[in-house]
């Protein structure tokens, strides 16, 4: 018996369950079986309803075995288009003779004319189904976001100065983004000029997923295993995907509704349905009408090749590094937003206080006072590690503006507010500085700090911040005068300041 009448024998469908199998199986053993004619075992009539009955038999034999029904379809999917091309031949009816592979992947440009023709008509208007799968208002938005990294990185520049690890980690950020924008940027030239856009197709013969030039033609029957999940988000339906595994390759569709999933559903079965009743009916003019790739010199490679733009990347990656380090520059040149850091320490202490009350003569003063900036506020100068510890403590009634300046350089490195009566504890760099602080009641802000009467000092000793053996060497500093204080306190003017 030929395998591939089994389902028909039945008189069921090659989707139909067990259950339906069963039953068909029962309903068409009590019909034709010979005992139930009521006709006698030598007649020709019985012996046809006994064969009919055997072929019965074997075909639910093999239907309602999970293991050998899956093995008979997959024989059946394999020796489709061999039947129908012998049958076509035995009745002299066509000279059909496709190409016996499922999956056919191809560069647009890579075929004759004529293909290019049927490909676009297919997009067009010539299908069944058709669904965008990828559009080009998403990758607009998703480039307009991208490009937002660097008026954020501006904006980081000005609002806080950067050790030298961030430094690192925003301009590695930054090349990726570049190379990012680029691609994306290709791409939408590349959508612009390609006649193909990114759509899934469903035609008689063939599932068609078309991704700008790149060309996949699958047998509908090709598929090897279909998973379809609804998604919910708070209870409601949020959309349906549908992976389509092919096996040497695989795709997922997503669908915003359930109609149009189910439209696509609908159309790929009935599709793969017609095509094998047109099988069996020895259609062959059918297969031919729909085939695109009839009689076509497909490429033996199906791989497609994909044009390299290393000199473009390289170039922007070159670019990006100079906007990096124009924004970079601007970092280093602006005031950073406070930093207020803490940590436990091994210190050496030096104490001493000095206060001076000397007025400034300006007779005349009329900017506006600011409010306090908060206590232990520091703005870094520098991009070293700060590991060294720094203590200060006060007892006044005036307020610190604190500056530590290297002393080979005369470079500021970091400013500290303290409040009056309160201390601080922050981390500094490695390295030898002078302290030089203002003092006074009122805040007018980082230019005329406390007004007229601010009074300008330094500390004439040198404070060395360095390692000693395992530990970082500090200071603890009183701004307040006591008996035996260590730490000589000179007068300076606004100037040397």
């Amino acid at each position: 018996m030929e395998t591939e009448n089994y389902y028909r024998i039945l008189g069921v469908s090659t989707e139909a369950t067990s259950d339906e199998i069963r039953k068909a199986f029962v309903k068409k053993n009590l019909e034709n079986h010979p005992d139930r004619l009521g006709i006698k075992e030598d007649s020709e009539v019985w012996q046809i309803a006994n064969d009919y009955i055997k072929n019965l038999n074997e075909a639910y034999e093999v239907l309602s075995d999970p293991l050998k029904k899956y093995e008979y379809d997959k024989k059946i999917e394999s020796n489709f288009y061999k039947q129908s091309t012998s049958n076509a031949k035995e009745s002299q009816k066509s000279s059909y003779n496709p190409n016996l592979k499922d999956i056919h992947i191809f560069d647009y440009n890579s075929v004759d004319q004529t293909l290019r023709n049927k490909i676009r008509d297919r997009q067009n208007k010539n299908y069944l189904f058709k669904h965008k799968s990828r559009g080009i208002a998403r990758t607009f938005i998703w480039l307009i976001a991208l490009c937002t990294w660097f008026p954020i990185l501006y904006g980081l520049a000005d609002s806080r100065r950067w050790t030298d690890e961030v430094a690192i980690v925003y301009a590695f950020i930054s090349i990726v983004i570049g190379i990012m924008i680029t691609r994306t940027i290709l791409f939408i030239v590349k959508w612009q000029k390609s006649e193909i856009k990114s759509n899934v197709l469903v035609t008689p013969l063939y599932f068609i997923f078309t991704e700008l030039n790149k060309i996949r033609y699958c047998h509908l029957w090709a598929v090897k295993d279909v998973k379809n999940t609804n998604h919910y988000r708070n209870g409601l339906y949020n959309g349906t995907t549908s992976h389509l595994d092919f096996g040497s390759f695989s795709y997922t569709i997503s669908f915003e509704t359930k109609e149009e999933f189910q439209k696509f559903a609908s159309i790929v079965d009935n599709s793969i349905a017609e095509a094998a009743n047109r099988q069996n009916l020895n259609d062959i003019k059918y297969f031919i009408d729909n085939d695109d790739l009839y009689g076509q010199n497909i490429p033996s490679d199906s791989k497609t090749k994909i044009k390299n733009n290393y000199f473009i990347y390289i170039l922007v990656s070159f670019l990006t590094l100079s906007l990096f380090y124009l924004i970079n520059e601007f970092n280093i040149s602006v005031s950073n937003t406070p930093h207020f850091v803490t940590s436990p320490y091994e210190v050496n202490n030096e104490k001493h206080s000095e206060e001076s009350n000397v007025k400034n003569d300006e007779p005349k003063f009329d900017i506006l006072e600011l409010s306090l900036p908060r206590n232990g506020q520091v703005k870094y100068f520098t991009r070293k590690s700060r590991v060294a510890p720094l203590q200060i403590f006060t007892r006044s009634t005036e307020n610190y503006y604190v500056k530590l300046e290297d002393v080979y350089n005369g470079n500021t490195i970091l400013t500290v507010f303290i409040r009056a009566g309160q201390s601080i504890n922050i981390d500094v760099p490695l390295g030898a500085y002078y302290m030089k602080y203002a003092a006074g009641d009122k805040w007018y802000g980082e230019e005329y700090l406390f007004g007229q009467y601010t009074t300008y000092s330094k500390a004439s000793s040198i404070f060395y911040f360095e390692i000693q053996g395992n530990q970082y060497s500090g200071y603890t500093v009183e701004l307040y005068k006591q008996v035996g204080g260590n730490l000589n306190i000179n007068e300076i003017s606004p100037s040397e300041f």
